[in-house]
């Protein structure tokens, strides 16, 4: 399967369904499955939803999704939200790359490249039930971080 490294939160966001484009300087004409996988570049991202006190540190360096990539078109002031762009972020010669359908997988290690990279289908499990999603990321390694700014904070 085709596989993209994208970097935390910004993977979590789009497994979660949060984020439903995702931003890029290139295009590419492939259209179909694709695995989102999250960069080991951050070490260091965590949610902390306020409500319930939970914090998480989300892992880097492992496969977190499966979506159909239906469209890569210019990005427009219109896709910031979903892009979860700022609104001062530069968009001229960017690309909307749009995600829909993620489905949560085992978060195995992965080791990830620029551009599009093929993954081994049989190394991507579907993970069953997407409720235990973040209980299982948090599992799955221990707390030995700092909030920082790479953090999501949910109210």
């Amino acid at each position: 399967m085709k596989a993209l490294s994208v970097r935390q939160p910004w993977a979590y966001l789009i497994a979660s369904e949060q984020k439903t484009i995702e931003v890029r300087s290139w295009r590419t004409d492939y259209r179909g499955k694709i695995l989102i996988t999250a960069s080991s570049a951050e070490q260091n991202s965590w949610v902390l939803n306020k409500q319930i006190k939970n914090y998480t540190l989300l892992p880097p360096g492992v496969m977190m999704c499966v979506c159909d990539l239906v469209d890569v078109r210019p990005l427009t002031e219109q896709d910031r939200d979903a892009a979860w762009l700022a609104d001062d972020d530069k968009i001229d010669g960017l690309y909307a790359w749009v995600l829909a359908n993620p489905q949560a997988v085992m978060l195995n290690k992965v080791i990830g490249r620029l551009k599009l990279f093929d993954v081994d289908d049989e190394l991507i499990v579907p993970m069953l039930d997407d409720h235990n999603w973040l209980q299982y990321a948090a599992e799955l390694q221990p707390v030995k971080a700092k909030i920082n700014d790479n953090s999501l904070i949910f109210d």
